[in-house]
């Protein structure tokens, strides 16, 4: 299965702490980002997931059924990730062909949507991002978990943080939070 994704890649972990960062100190997403009308929530609370709760491979479902939308690069299936020896650190990573640009939804421990550098205001939940020379990573609080979606692409600029934003907001539809 092939998905589109924009112009953005993720990475494992935002980047890494000793990239230069792009960051300015204001929010690194816009707010001009409007939710789409496939992106209301329409999932009935009963159906909810637990993100702390999916196993890599379920990760990947979140984003097969989703078909994120502002991806301009094709990708191949996900892959299952483990990213931490922590077992609650886990993901599924979608690759270009070339392996230069991906997206990666992954979950983290409760309590880490604060890590980004800035506040996302255009998401439902609590959220922050963290841009980087060529990724960019949003951090979501949901029920037990923290969702982190990073989008790894050396060639998009500022736009990889608005991909990630409304890819996030894709993948929180179907999340307890």
């Amino acid at each position: 299965m092939s998905l589109c994704v924009g112009t953005l890649l993720l990475a494992g972990c935002g980047g890494g702490g000793d990239t230069p960062t792009e960051e300015t100190g204001t929010s690194s997403a816009s707010s001009s980002v409007e939710p789409s009308p496939s992106s209301t929530r329409e999932v009935p609370e009963e159906e909810r997931r637990r993100l702390g709760r999916l196993s890599a491979d379920e990760l990947c479902e979140l984003v097969e059924r989703a078909e994120p939308e502002g991806l301009d690069f094709p990708v191949r299936e996900g892959s299952p990730e483990r990213l931490s020896s922590d077992a609650r650190v886990r993901g599924c990573r979608f690759s270009d062909e070339e392996g230069e640009r991906s997206l990666l939804v992954a979950s983290q421990p409760e309590g880490l949507h604060d890590v980004g550098r800035s506040e996302v205001t255009e998401l439902p939940v609590e959220s922050s991002s963290s841009r980087h020379v060529d990724d960019c990573a949003v951090y979501s609080a949901v029920t037990g978990a923290t969702l982190q979606v990073t989008v790894v692409d050396p060639e998009a600029g500022s736009g990889r943080c608005d991909t990630a934003v409304e890819i996030s907001r894709e993948v929180l539809r179907p999340l307890a939070y």
